[in-house]
């Protein structure tokens, strides 16, 4: 009866062989995530008035799924202040990798990003979270 169960089981290894080297992928992206938090612990930088100028300097960038593959390539671009900022081009040209950056959901490659001349990476991330909004356009046929 036992090795009768054991040959049912038999054409799912392959799946289960798939599934445990997910769960691995995101736990090694959880861990991440957590280190990174402890990180910021340690870093409490806060701005107290912030003019909000930001500006990314030599950036470089490629998704730690596709590490071969360069997002972002020594971008550099600035954002002043208190100005309606709109960044526009086709689709896998790194207008919500910019985003992510901004708010620190990955870390950059090479280069850095500044707010007030402050690099992101000491700020305060729960503090830097709170300062950053992005409001999406959806695209669709509204006539």
């Amino acid at each position: 009866m036992g090795s009768s169960s054991l040959g049912l089981v038999a054409p799912a290894i392959p799946d289960f062989i798939k599934a445990a080297a997910a769960a691995k992928t995101i736990i090694d992206t959880l861990e991440s995530i957590q280190s990174q938090h402890v990180l910021s612990e340690k870093r409490q930088i806060t701005i107290g008035d912030l003019n909000g100028h930001i500006r990314l300097e030599n950036v470089s960038f490629s998704y730690p799924s596709r590490p071969t593959v360069p997002v972002l390539n020594n971008a550099t671009m600035s954002f002043a202040p208190n100005q309606v900022t709109a960044l526009v081009g086709p689709s896998g040209s790194g207008k919500s990798t910019i985003v992510a950056l901004l708010e620190r959901w990955y870390e950059i490659s090479d280069g850095g990003i500044s707010i007030d001349e402050f690099n992101i990476q000491e700020l305060d991330l729960h503090w830097w979270r709170s300062q950053v909004a992005l409001v999406q356009q959806v695209r669709g046929n509204y006539s």
